[in-house]
Order: C-alpha cells, then structure tokens, then sequence
C-alpha cells in the first residue's frame, strides 16, 4: 500500500508539472528560457521513478535539446546520462551506448577532444560494455578516454577528480570479471581514496566501493572481510535509501551469494528473501533485477538438494534475462550452467551434459574477445559430467580446456598471480587429480599416479599462497581447513607413489605434507611477528600490527555473545570489527610497501631433514594424520625420519570417543580394552623406534587432540591401576600443535639465559556468601557426549546445568601453598585471592612474572572457541549481567561494550602482553575447543602461546578441585628443584598413580602441557 501511494504521489506531481507548463508553454516567447528545460528534466525524473520509460526517454530528449541551445553542459551531460540508465532499466543497452555516442560527439565538438563531459559519458558507457559482459572493450573504452582527458587542465579539480574516480571504478569492475583481483582492489581501493576527500561520509558513490570490495575479497576467498564490507554497505543503504530500493536489494543479495560460498545456507536464503522483497516494493514486476534473485535463491536451493524447487526458480531467471538481454549473454549463459549443475546433482548427466554445452556455445558467442572466469567454470562442470558418465577421455580434454583458460597455456611455469580465479582453480586441479587416478586404477602406470599427485601439490601451493596473502584470521582458518579437506587425498596417493617408487617421495617428503596440515594460521601469525625483527622493523610498528590483531579477534568475540535480537549493539560491535579490519588492511598495506620482503623473510633451511637434526637424542617427534583409510605416524629424532602407516576404518573415531568417555566416567571395566585397542594403533607401530627415549612430544591430528596418550597401555586383564604400564612411566610427554612450530622455537627457547622464576597466582576462591554467578548457557556447548558432572567432588567448571559456579575453597589452599615454596627459594612471589583476582589486575601484572597460575572455573564453546573463558573474581558492577537462559538479557560484554568484564575470553587472550615462560590453567577444559581441521584444537592455549607463552599447562575434562590442588602443588615442588615442566608433571603424575585412590586416569591424566619443555 505505501508502495502505491507512492506512485500516486508521483503521478499527481507530474500531472501538475504538465499543467503547469502547458500554460507555461503558451505564454513563454523563448524556447530556450531554462526554466522549460528543468521542468521537463524533473518531468523525465519522475517519470522513470515510477518506471514509465518512453515517456521519459522523450522528455529527457526534450530538456536536453532545450539545454544544448543555451550551452548549458552540466545539465546536457545530466539529461543525456539519465536518458541512457532508462534504456539500461529496459534492457536496451544497445540503445543506451548509441544516446551516450551521440553526446560524446556532440561536447567534442563543441569544447574539444578532451572535455570533461565527454569523459564522463565514456566511463559509463564502458559500464554498459561492462553488462554486455564486453570486457575488453569497456577496458579499452576507459584506457583511452582516460589517457585524452589528462591532458585538460581540469582534470584535477574536484570535477574532473570525481570523474577520474568513476573510471576508476569501472576499472574494478572490469578487472573482476577479467580475474584480475589484485588490480580490481588496486582500483576500488583508488576510487574509495578520491571519493572519500570529495563527498561525504556514507555517500552512496563511497558505500559502492565497500559493497564492490566485499565482493572481490570474496572471489578471493577472505569471506570475512567480505562481509564486513558488505555489511557496512548495507547498513548504509538501508539508512540512506531505506529497505525498499534497489541497492538495498543488490547488497542482501550479494551477502546471500557469500553465505552461499561458505556453506551458511540458512543465512545466504534470509539474505537472498530479503533482497527479493525489497525489489518487490520498489521495481516493477519482470524487471531485470528480478532474475538476479531468482538465480541466487535457485542456486542455494540446488545446494540444498531442493532441485525442484530450484528448476522452478531457475526458469524464472531465465524467462527475464532472455526477454531483457536476448539469448547471447552472460546472464543468460550462466542460468543455462545452473540448471545443468542441477540435473548433474541429480544424476541425470545426459540432461545436464545438454544444458553444459549449450551454455559454454552462448558465453562463447557473447565473449569471444576474452577468456573470463565463467569460461573456466563452465568448462570444469563438463568434464566433471563426462567422468561421471565413466569417460575419463573427453573429461581429460575439458579438464585441460579449464586449466589453460584459468593458468595460461603452460601450468607449471604460470605465473600464480596471472590466476584468473583461485577457487575455479582448485576445483580444476583436484578433478585433475581424480581423473588420473582413475586412469591409475585400470592402468597401473606409475606415470599416470605421478601427474594425479603432481595436480594435488599444485593444489596445496596455491593453497599455502592464498593463505598467506588473506590478512584476516578468520579468513585464513577457512582457507586452512580447505587444504585439510584436500590433505587425505594428497598424503595417500604421495604415499601410494612413495612405496611404488622411494626416490621420487621419500618419507622425509611425506612428513613435509603431513606438515603442511598443522597450525599453518598459527605459526604463520608468529612468523609475520618474528619476520619484522629480521627486518629491523621499528618496535612500534610490530607492536601495532599484534595489537590490532588482538583486539579484532577480541572484538569478535564479543560479537559471539551478542543477543542477534540487540540490533543497536550488533551495529555498534560490526562497526568496530570492520574499523579494526580496515586499520589491519591499512597497515599491512603500508607494511608490504615499506617491507615487501615481510611474507617472505622465512628460514631457508626450513626444511624436515633439518628439524630433525635439532633433536637431542633422547627425544622423538610423533606426528600423527589421519586419513580415511590409514593412520600415519611421522617420527622424528635426532638421525631421521621416518613414516609408519596402519589401516584403520570408521570405527577408529567411536575408539577414540569412547575411550575418552570411559577415563571421564570411571568406567574401569572397560579400560583395559579400549586402553589395548588404542596403544596398538597409536604407539605399537613405532615402539622399537622410540625405545630409549626419554621424552615423547606428541603432535596429534583431528580427533586425537582428546587423548591423553600418557595413559594408554598394552596391559592385559590387570585390575591394579598403580601398577599398569602407562606411557607416563616410561616418557616425559608434552604436546604441540607442529613438529615445525617445536623445532623452530626450540634454539631460540634454550638460547635465551632464564632469570629467576617468579610467581604470581589468582584464585577468585568464589567462597563469600553463598555466592553464585549466572553465565550463559551459549558458553557451554561442549562435547555433550563426553563432559559428565561429577556429584563426589567440586569442579573447576560451570555447573553442569550452566546456571552457577560453586566455591572452590582448594584453590586459594593450592595458590597461598605455592607461593609459599616460591619465596622459600627466595623467589619473587605474588598472589591475588578473592575479590582482589579480578580480571584487571590479572592484565595489570600478567607482564611481569615469569609463572602465571590461574586457579579458578573455566566454560568452553566448541562451536565459537572465542567465547570459551576464564572466570574472574566478578566486578560488582556486572552483577546478574550475564544470564543463563534469557537471551533477552544483557550478557557482561553487551551491557559494557568492554573487554573487562569478569571474564578473560580466549578471543582476549590472543592480545596479552605476555612476558611469561609459563602459564599454568589450573581450571577445567582450557585444553578443549572445536577442532578446525588443518589448524589443531582451538583451545585457550593457543591464545596464550600467540601472546608470548611457550609453555602451557591446560586440562582436558572437568577436574576436581581438590585431586588439582595436589597435583600442582607436588608439580612446583618438582620444578623447584630443577625439573623441567614435562618431568616435573610426570613426576607429580606418578605420584598420584601410587594411591589406588587416585591411580585411574581420570584423577591425574586430564592435566596436560603443551610447550617447549
């Protein structure tokens, strides 16, 4: 209805203004009087707002042959520009270059070659070429207006900037849909630069850029920055322009085409809906823009497996886009490959084959001048239809076409910067891959096996590229566990041709890859850290950088515990993420300039043969990956390396599950059992080679971050758990998230001459007045199937029904007792107990000791690692702002917009200015988060390694109070003495094994450390 109303409105004004100067008409002498010709101009405008096309064209025509009679360019340029976007609106491009032709030949005659107004007609019609899908000629179209239009003396004042600034972004578009990402961002990174010194905040030309830099972030694959920019141009929008508009509709869909590429399918159909409604109430039906919609909401259904659903979507787009463009366009093209992908989803591959080939003849026919990233794409779906049809043949032959359109004629010397499109790119090599080693399995050639694994390390190089050239984390944790999707297929067929043929793939090659799928993100983060000493990089800028990185992380952390209903915080949350990621951008920008040998300041002897010769001899690496169908063991000493394998199936992971679950809920009858089953897999197949060792630093894979290996035995029918043969008597055990990540940190750890250890401990106690403090359920999404509530002993955890947290009257024991044994050694010791372990003053001195000991209640969120935390003495200013199942209510974070809350999150302790050798979690779960696969177990240590702690001491499981007030006593005991971390928690884990009270696992092993020593 207001829809409606609004046309009315419009329709009575124009019926006014024609009254008006029908009168006007006949008393007015001079045709020429300027007056006439603005009336007919705001006749023409409303006229195309309420989409009356023809009518506007004429009255455009009308203002404009008025206005050229009293030279009055500007509102030449206005009237023949605005007659062009309604032959746009109908479809007419054709129409629509031609009117901008005759303008431009019109000002050259009458102001010269070079006039202004004439460039600005060029640059939009380059933007009409542009939507013909005519790259190369809107990119030579904008060349060589630009280079004539220099030479006008105005081509720098602010009218000729805002011109200039407009090519630009033409520019941008064309590199995008060229493949060009680089220069694409080069050019909407200039426009966003001139037109934020020439227009206002938030101007409809400024939010144009963020929405175009959100979308070639994404073809990059930084998902994250992406949508930060589309969001800050869709706040924008819909501020300025309100939800029924256009570019309103353009911005949710371009964010449902996001969501689409990261598989948030619920959220990419909201986005795709919500533009679709807003096109309904400002455009008139069958509009073009409609069919845009219509492809996004098809495609997420086709993702969906909703196929029929998706036809019928399909068809609509269709329908508009040939009526509109005709038949040869891009558009129509692309619809014609959606409805293929379709009916390959469905297994009707004859159908799809049809529809394949039929769309690459009409992009083909529509682009002939240029190879585009739909080339590559359209490409690669048919090959993929003819391997499913078992003809390995013909889909080698569209494979290839797909890898020379993407790569250039020669893959292996292209140039990864002439990359058109990267994702097409990995698509095309991993169907490489899959095609030879079909080809492998009826041929038996080694050759064929050798060019299946050389498709899959052209793979992973692109991979490890990308990833170090993405500058946001988040983006760089999908990229990560991109290549570990990729990682099973890599390491099985290198250790197929391996065992085939040792020379060409030695296991010292394997345990390289095997590698390449640990904490690359992590160790890539602290190496740009260490890269700017080697640089000689000036203190302030390295700090800035880690800085910033820690507060975005940090900030988005708060985001996670912000209520989605709480529209004003969430803005006021986003903005701040998107500022801090626009500060990263910035700075990495002027780092690269001013250091550009940054990312690349690397070790060159970073290499396995030399990691290994790092080793004391009584030391062994294990590393483990785990693929589909074997279990690899990577073992690394002093001499070499060396790769064992053992066949495993699905039931490994159920093992691993319900071992874990059997050490948590004191199943003692089937320990034996599970503990055999598991040594036999995990350490049986390297037993004679670890024999004489002393300490065993344990890299695990995927689900095996859960175990604590120190407990597996091969014990048979022994109910004595003092004296079962656990690992931990024969090994100090540590672990760590790379072989890579130990060995390069080991020189430098054993270096640098340790001072005097000092102590400081925090223990909230949380023992005043039967108190208890609500934390929101959210925080406690765990692993539900492993996590129990132990009813015999306060834990260090939220309750199990995540409303409260009891006292823990062992900690401030443990605490005051440690600090104790530290000034006994005349060692500088500090505790702060009860109200005074409050998060501030635990940031205000953590950078001043050595030892950090937290000894208080811990919660994690597998789900959203960021908001898993540690639990302060409360402020009592933020009493009852956390709730537990209101999720109306305020939570700490959203109620201060602050970062000090009672609560150090694992997102906060990514920006700790550490000093620390150590830092012991004495609270439950810190070891635990969700698993992201290529990057470990995203736990609260990998917060505090990132902040400058080598070595962490964590738990696994819910602990109780009082058995953890033991051990970490008869730990600083030991290391008081001179024991190094892993010997000094072996040792206090002996102990505790010789009281048959205390010998099963679950009462010692769930305490772990991850570290150096």
């Amino acid at each position: 209805m207001k829809h409606m109303k609004l046309i009315v409105r419009f329709i009575g004004t124009m019926l006014f203004l024609i009254q008006f100067l029908s009168s006007y008409s006949s008393m007015a002498n001079e045709k020429t009087d300027s007056l006439l010709a603005n009336k007919y101009a705001n006749i023409a405008d409303s006229l195309f707002k309420i989409n009356s096309y023809d009518s506007a064209v004429i009255y455009y025509g009308k203002a404009s042959a008025i206005f050229r009679t009293i030279k009055d360019w500007n509102n030449i340029n206005r009237c023949e520009v605005w007659k062009s976007y309604v032959y746009i609106d109908m479809g007419k491009y054709d129409n629509a270059r031609t009117n901008l032709d005759e303008a431009i030949i019109f000002f050259n005659q009458n102001l010269g070659n070079n006039n202004l107004f004439s460039f600005n007609c060029s640059t939009k019609k380059s933007a009409i070429y542009f939507s013909q899908g005519k790259y190369i000629e809107s990119k030579n179209n904008l060349t060589q207006s630009l280079k004539i239009v220099s030479t006008n003396p105005e081509f720098s004042s602010p009218k000729g900037q805002k011109i200039y600034a407009s090519a630009c972004f033409e520019f941008g578009n064309n590199y995008i849909e060229m493949g060009q990402l680089d220069s694409a961002i080069v050019m909407y990174k200039k426009t966003l630069e001139l037109r934020e010194g020439l227009y206002e905040k938030n101007h409809d030309l400024i939010v144009d850029c963020y929405n175009n830099l959100g979308i070639v972030y994404s073809y990059y694959g930084d998902y994250e920055i992406a949508i930060s920019y589309m969001q800050k141009a869709l706040k924008s929008r819909e501020e300025a322009k309100g939800f029924a508009h256009t570019l309103t509709a353009w911005s949710y869909t371009n964010l449902g085409i996001v969501h689409i590429n990261i598989n948030r399918f619920d959220r990419a159909l909201e986005y795709a809906l919500k533009g679709l409604e807003s096109r309904k109430l400002c455009l008139p039906p069958n509009h073009i823009e409609f069919g845009s919609s219509y492809s996004v909401i098809a495609n997420i259904y086709n993702e969906t497996g909703k196929y029929e659903e998706a036809l019928k979507y399909h068809f609509m787009a269709l329908d508009i886009f040939i009526d509109k463009l005709g038949e040869k366009s891009n558009q129509v093209s692309s619809i014609y490959n959606n409805i293929a992908d379709n009916y390959n989803k469905q297994h009707e591959y004859k159908k799809a084959l049809s529809y394949f080939h039929k769309s690459l003849k009409m992009l083909n026919e529509s682009s002939p001048e240029v190879i585009t990233p739909s080339h590559i794409l359209y490409e690669y779906n048919i090959a993929d239809t003819y391997l499913n049809l078992g003809n390995v043949d013909s889909a080698l032959v569209f494979n290839t076409l797909a890898l020379k359109s993407n790569f250039g004629p020669v893959l292996e010397n292209q140039n990864i910067n002439a990359i058109l499109d990267f994702y097409y790119a990995f698509c095309a090599l991993e169907q490489k891959a899959a095609i030879f080693m079909k080809r492998f399995k009826s041929t038996a050639k080694i050759e064929d096996l050798r060019t299946a694994n050389d498709a899959y390390l052209k793979y992973i190089e692109l991979l490890d590229y990308l990833r170090i050239k993405s500058n946001e984390a988040d983006s760089k944790l999908t990229l990560s566990n991109l290549n570990s999707s990729i990682m099973n297929d890599v390491i099985n067929t290198s250790f197929l041709l391996g065992r085939l043929n040792p020379n060409s793939f030695p296991d010292a090659k394997l345990a390289f890859l095997i590698e390449k799928n640990k904490a690359n993100v992590l160790q890539e983060m602290l190496d740009k850290t260490n890269n700017n000493q080697k640089l000689a990089m000036p203190d302030s800028l390295t700090k800035k950088w880690k800085e910033i990185s820690g507060l975005l992380i940090a900030q988005k952390a708060e985001q996670l515990f912000l209520n989605d209903k709480d529209d004003e915080k969430l803005q006021k949350n986003n903005e701040r993420v998107f500022q801090l990621q626009d500060q990263l951008y910035k700075l990495n920008d002027y780092i690269q300039k001013n250091y550009p040998n940054r990312d690349n300041c690397i070790d060159e002897n970073r290499t396995f043969n030399n990691l290994a010769l790092k080793q004391d001899s009584l030391t062994a690496i294990l590393d483990y990956f785990v693929s589909d169908t074997l279990l690899y063991i990577c073992i690394i000493d002093s001499k070499q390396i060396q790769i064992k394998t053992t066949p495993i199936d699905s039931t490994f992971k159920s093992t691993v599950e319900e071992y874990i679950r059997c050490i948590k809920k004191n199943r003692v009858s089937d320990f034996d059992r599970l503990s055999e089953h598991l040594y036999s897999y995990l350490i049986k197949p390297i037993e004679t080679l670890i024999k004489g060792k002393r300490k065993l630093v344990i890299i695990p894979d995927k689900f095996l971050f859960y175990i604590p290996f120190e407990t597996l035995c091969s014990d048979k029918l022994n109910q004595d758990f003092r004296t079962k043969s656990y690992l931990i008597k024969r090994y100090d055990i540590l672990y760590h998230y790379s072989a890579t990540f130990y060995c390069e940190n080991l020189p430098k750890y054993f270096s640098v001459a340790r001072t005097k250890p000092s102590f400081v401990g925090f223990a909230p106690v949380f023992d005043g007045n039967g108190m208890s403090q609500k934390v929101s359920t959210q925080c406690l999404a765990s692993i539900s199937d492993t996590l129990i509530h132990d009813n015999q002993e306060i834990q260090r955890s939220i309750s199990y029904d995540g409303i409260s947290y009891n006292g823990l009257p062992f900690s401030k024991q443990e605490v005051n007792q440690i600090t104790k044994m530290f000034e006994k050694h005349n060692f500088r010791a500090e505790n702060y107990l009860n109200s005074n372990a409050s998060e501030d003053n635990f940031k205000r001195v953590c950078p001043n000791f050595s030892i950090i000991h937290l000894a208080s209640h811990g919660f994690i969120n597998e789900n959203k690692p960021n908001q898993s935390g540690i639990i302060f003495y409360p402020d009592t200013k933020l009493k009852d702002t956390v709730t537990a199942k209101n999720t109306t209510e305020a939570n700490s974070f959203a109620e201060n917009g602050s970062s000090t809350n009672g609560i150090l999150t694992t997102g906060e302790m990514y920006n700790l200015n550490l000093n620390a050798d150590l830092v012991v979690l004495s609270t439950c779960e810190t070891g635990l988060g969700s698993i992201i696969k290529g990057e470990g177990i995203m736990s609260m240590a990998r917060g505090f390694i990132y902040s400058g702690a080598p070595n962490i001491l964590f738990s696994l499981w819910k602990i109780g109070d009082k058995n953890t007030c033991t051990l970490m006593v008869e730990f600083y005991a030991h290391l008081l003495t001179g024991d190094s971390y892993s010997s000094a928690l072996r040792k206090s884990k002996l102990k505790m094994i010789l009281d048959e009270n205390t010998a099963f696992p679950k009462f010692w092993s769930g305490i772990t450390l991850l570290g150096i020593n």
